[in-house]
């Protein structure tokens, strides 16, 4: 079975995992869902973008929101929602469910409930483009070891916590999407040398990606990395330098242009690009400092979420014991990534600049998500890691062809049968967590 044929069946099995999460789990029981859908709607119905703190997610980027309005606009938006007044204060034994969920959810889906599935559809589309994004960039990291990018795509395709933001109507899933893209493109440009084309497909990329989410922006500085590397054997030659910094500006420029529109706007409205005093209107603001307590509980959410942690404000948890088998996979799979490392020969620079753009992603938007903790309370979640999920996916990648070769299971038929068999696990685990866990809690 070839590369491409064994990606094909993790990718079949991730849109069939993740239409059942958009299908079955209630409308606006994922996180911020309710108000994505107002954000969508408010396009849909005045053709411009909501301007103050009303629409709380106009805080955002509104790539995502407008594709949404796009695609459902027609069927009319209508509000359906109804808050459940009983789901305060969050108890164990009280209800999980955030709106109470009548018959004009159920199927054929009209007005409303249509739109917000055909939302949903997008994200599932865009999760899939942040899987095959994973492969790939596996496949052309590691060409000699090409199982890291099909473990990768493999576990993305199974893992709850991925298939249930795939399955909501979330920009996450979009910002998801333009991340794995643009570090592909990073990966071929160190591999492959400096090439105009390149350069401007990966500024239009972070354009795109800008306009899904502001965290992409935490990927931008990887541009001067990737495309230093090229250079670096002439790294004495004054036009060598300048040939790479004229490419990194055509980049960082492209990416401004593209993005152009929606920051002149926030520049015009709020007095900044970003728009800054906008979000802080539409977040709950943290007093004090980031300090150890506040790392850890960092921690702690990012981890529960990204192996699964589910509903409005992540109240419905996976049961201890698979969070211990969680955090127990997470060590062997950082053991087994130290083993595959300590393996390889003296690496060439390029291998060295690979190295380093992998390890920088993840870096780079978990300091981006540190960072924006000192502002707001709830940045615990893992879809704010997403700009560099495909990377993560990699690492996973790494660290089981590292346990392969632990066990003398060097053999690329051993290796996808095994990646084929874990895939068949986490699907398990996630049907088991869809039915028994989440839908029973949310109906």
């Amino acid at each position: 079975m070839n590369a491409r044929r064994t990606f094909l069946i993790s990718l079949t099995v991730y849109l069939i995992l993740a239409g059942l999460v958009s299908v079955m789990t209630p409308l606006g029981e994922a996180p911020d869902e309710a108000d994505h859908y107002a954000y969508a709607r408010y396009i849909a119905l005045h053709h411009a973008l909501p301007q103050g703190p009303e629409v709380t997610q106009g805080k955002h980027p509104p790539l995502y929101h407008t594709l949404a309005a796009l695609a459902g606009g027609w069927t009319g938006m209508g509000l359906f929602l109804q808050p459940n007044p009983d789901v305060f204060p969050i108890r164990t034994d009280g209800p999980a469910n955030f709106f109470i969920h009548g018959p004009e959810e159920g199927f054929p889906w009209r007005d409303g409930p249509l739109a917000f599935h055909l939302a949903r559809l997008l994200s599932v589309l865009l999760g899939g483009a942040t899987l095959w994004g994973a492969w790939r960039i596996g496949a052309e990291a590691f060409p000699r070891h090409p199982e890291i990018g099909l473990m990768a795509a493999a576990f993305l395709a199974g893992l709850p916590g991925y298939l249930y933001i795939s399955g909501a109507m979330n920009n996450d899933n979009a910002v998801g999407a333009f991340g794995a893209l643009a570090l592909l493109i990073m990966v071929r440009i160190i591999r492959q040398g400096l090439s105009l084309h390149r350069t401007l497909a990966l500024g239009i990329v972070f354009g795109l990606g800008l306009l899904s989410k502001v965290g992409m922006l935490s990927l931008w500085p990887l541009a001067a990395l990737a495309l230093i590397a090229p250079i670096w054997p002439q790294r004495h030659q004054v036009e060598a330098w300048v040939q790479a910094g004229l490419h990194v500006l055509a980049a960082w420029g492209m990416g401004l242009l593209v993005a152009s529109p929606w920051l002149l706007r926030n520049w015009r409205l709020y007095g900044d690009p970003l728009g800054w005093g906008l979000v802080r209107q539409t977040v709950d603001l943290r007093e004090g400092p980031v300090d150890l307590a506040v790392l850890f509980w960092l921690g702690k959410g990012l981890f529960t979420y990204f192996w699964g942690r589910f509903g409005a404000i992540g109240q419905i948890f996976l049961p201890g014991w698979a969070y211990l088998l969680a955090g127990l996979l997470s060590l062997a799979l950082m053991t087994g990534i130290l083993y595959f490392l300590a393996r390889r020969p003296s690496p060439a620079p390029r291998q060295v600049f690979l190295i380093l753009l992998l390890v920088g992603a993840p870096a780079l938007t978990l300091a981006g998500v540190i960072r924006y903790t000192a502002i707001a309370l709830g940045t615990d979640q893992a879809r704010l890691m997403w700009p560099s999920i495909a990377v993560i996916g990699v690492w996973v990648g790494v660290g089981l062809a590292g346990w392969l070769e632990m066990l003398g299971l060097t053999s690329r038929l051993r290796a996808w049968t095994l990646g084929l068999g874990m895939l068949i696990a986490a699907s398990l685990v996630a049907l088991a967590t869809l039915f028994l866990l989440v839908r029973p809690a949310l109906w």
